[in-house]
């Protein structure tokens, strides 16, 4: 379990402020760990199509997108085929009981790809942002022992992978595909409190400013791999595919610098004012780690009709343990969930449904990350189509439940529920050539 840094241990704090601060320290200390998982806890779908259905696309896979999905989709690609799309995420909100709310910033996710016939089969080259995100806290508080305080949480985190898929028939109604690509992941986090008590405290401070800053970079490469069957025949009903993908970190660089000033209240003599002097932390100029668990996945999709199409996908996520900060880092084993229909209406216009889970690999039983909790929801989107090119736009609503347990300074464990919203909007384009 992760605790906070000596500093903090021996504030004489209201029982609710102990909690807050234990809360985002917890968070702070696990966030570079945490969120080089984003290729599992996946906040943007790739694709303006797999946007409206939920990132169902595994067995689906018959658009540019399958060359992130099921690069085995690649195969009945059309020739020359330009996608770029972008994915707002806005009015994402999450509150952990009373205690803390975070609130995000508009992060744009863009989105290219463009498929090309290659020999037999087609190759994709893909431009994504999967992950693209900021969170800004900003809170003044009162206590009966404090004469005032302030937080401050600043955290930014993004990742880009770029890279090539290729798909192609093999006979007897399979095809089959492969993918690999470059992964660039950053996270940062400022983190700032400052208080000032009425009474000293038992080292004789009466005001402690702490600032924390951390910083990681990640570099490493992104391995996929899909099959896709069609049991009916080429142009049969039926789809079944299976896709795996894994990441490989080729090097990991990141630091947690933390800076604490204690102030003590000199003698009527002295002037009675404050002085203030550094506290050294153990924490200081560590380093982290991370490490992406691999993924595989299941769909079908089945074509009741010549306009309408119902898939599902199951992915699973693996379990990955590593040590960051001087401290293990665990991520349990996950399944997840999508469905998604679409309906081929006339004059070129496509509607399409989608439902989806995001359940968190990190335990229970330790402090997690508000932006871990299990998500559920849903999207919803359409496309007009015209001879040569088409518009595809989306909707992306989804609700965050959960609940953290925080062992307080008493050795007591606090529990607190966690909800939130977080919405998303996806405007692209297709060319065909």
């Amino acid at each position: 379990m992760i605790r906070p840094s000596p500093p903090i241990t021996n504030l004489r704090l209201p029982s609710f402020l102990t909690s807050l601060l234990l809360l985002t320290l917890a968070a702070l200390f696990t966030l570079s760990s945490a969120r080089a998982d984003e290729f599992h806890y996946n906040d943007v779908f790739m694709g303006p199509r797999a946007s409206g259905l939920a990132g169902t696309m595994i067995g689906l896979a018959d658009d540019p997108s399958s060359a992130y999905y099921n690069p085995a989709g690649l195969a009945r690609a059309r020739n020359t085929t330009v996608t770029v799309s972008t994915t707002a995420l806005l009015g994402k909100q999450l509150a952990v009981g009373d205690l803390l709310e975070m609130r995000s910033t508009v992060a744009f996710s863009p989105a290219g790809i463009t498929t090309t016939q290659a020999g037999s089969g087609n190759i994709a080259f893909m431009a994504l942002s999967p992950s693209n995100d900021a969170y800004q806290v900003d809170r003044t508080f009162e206590g009966d022992e404090l004469v005032s305080a302030r937080m401050n949480i600043e955290r930014s985190d993004s990742s880009y992978l770029v890279g090539l898929s290729y798909g192609v028939n093999i006979g007897r109604d399979i095809d089959l595909g492969v993918g690999v690509g470059y992964l660039y992941s950053s996270q940062s986090m400022k983190y700032s409190t400052f208080s000032h008590y009425r009474t000293p405290l038992e080292d004789g401070a009466i005001a402690i400013d702490l600032d924390q800053t951390q910083r990681g970079i990640q570099h490493g490469l992104m391995l996929l791999a899909g099959i896709l069957w069609h049991p009916m025949g080429i142009d049969g009903p039926l789809r079944i595919g299976a896709s795996m993908r894994t990441g490989v970190n080729v090097s990991t660089s990141a630091s947690l610098q933390e800076t604490t000033f204690r102030g003590y209240e000199q003698r009527p003599s002295s002037g009675g004012e404050l002085f203030y002097e550094r506290s050294s932390s153990p924490n200081e100029k560590k380093r982290g780690a991370s490490r992406t668990p691999p993924m595989f996945g299941l769909g079908v999709a089945w074509r009741i009709k010549p306009f309408w199409v119902v898939a599902a996908d199951l992915t699973f996520h693996g379990y990955a343990h590593y040590e960051s900060f001087g401290s293990e880092v665990t991520k349990l084993a996950t399944l997840n969930g999508s469905i998604g229909t679409e309906f081929l209406m006339r004059d070129g216009i496509a509607l399409r449904l989608g439902f989806f889970t995001n359940r968190s690999s990190a335990p229970a039983s330790v402090e997690r990350l508000t932006e871990s909790w299990d998500q559920y929801g849903g999207t919803l989107g359409a496309t007009f189509e015209r001879s040569g090119y088409a518009f595809t736009f989306a909707l992306r609503y989804a609700r965050m439940i959960g609940e953290t347990h925080i062992d307080t300074m008493d050795g007591a464990d606090a529990r607190y529920s966690v909800s939130g919203r977080d919405i998303g909007v996806v405007f692209g384009g297709s060319y065909f050539f």
